[in-house]
């Protein structure tokens, strides 16, 4: 039987992995690595962290995206739909992030001042700052500094929220997954067998030896990628 990798199955590895990842980055210290002597920006691995973050989040999102409006969440007392890619984010004020109350400007800076920027150039605009502060609990805020106001965004906030939400959604993910628009509408019209079949791998590979593979959940079995030397 040449049982199918699943969608469903790579999307939620996905996320633990991203977590994984954040981690790692967030506890790395550049003072400790000869590499970043010079580097202007002491402290963990701010910028990938962030990106991890926005990511999944972004994706929660798009699987509650619904262009017949009915899945809401309130935004400045009035409920908002996430009925297009822009509203991804908006995922912050539901349930799986605490049922935050973040503001329409908050979302906004989140979305293009921070997730677009760092995403698309890997960088920030002035008086917007990447923060490590384990006593804060706010995901954003706007402080003011010596010359002006800057926007702040506090990454352990963050990492604490996505850590619950990533729980509370696989909890339900796979029905949420299947039933989504983003699947039916998007993936659906491209080719959802990703990796083949299992069979069809050990025929092609017929080894397990490499470093390069990647594994999908629910499986023992190791995906390699197209070009080794990449």
């Amino acid at each position: 039987m040449n049982k199918k990798l699943d969608f469903n199955d790579l999307s939620r590895e996905a996320l633990n992995e991203m977590l994984e990842a954040v981690e790692q980055c967030i506890l790395y210290r550049k003072e400790e690595h000869e590499q970043w002597a010079d580097s202007r920006f002491p402290g963990c691995l701010g910028i990938p962290a962030a990106i991890l973050l926005f990511s999944i989040a972004d994706a929660i999102g798009s699987y509650h995206r619904d262009r017949n409006k009915s899945f809401v969440v309130e935004i400045d007392g009035a409920p908002q739909a996430l009925d297009n890619k822009a509203k991804h984010l908006y995922i912050l004020n539901y349930k799986f992030y605490g049922d935050q109350r973040l503001s329409s400007k908050e979302l906004d800076v989140l979305y293009k001042n921070y997730r677009s920027i760092l995403t698309h150039n890997l960088g920030l605009p002035g008086s917007h700052i990447l923060i490590l502060d384990p006593t804060g609990n706010k995901l954003i805020e706007k402080k003011q500094g010596p010359q002006n106001d800057n926007w702040v965004l506090n990454l352990n906030v963050f990492f604490n929220l996505t850590k619950k939400a990533v729980e509370m959604f696989l909890s339900d993910s796979k029905e949420i997954i299947e039933n989504s628009f983003a699947v039916k509408d998007e993936v659906a019209k491209k080719e959802t067998d990703l990796f083949g079949g299992i069979d069809t791998i050990d025929q092609l590979y017929n080894s397990t030896s490499s470093g390069d593979y990647v594994s999908p959940s629910g499986t023992n079995y190791t995906i390699p990628p197209n070009n080794s030397n990449h």
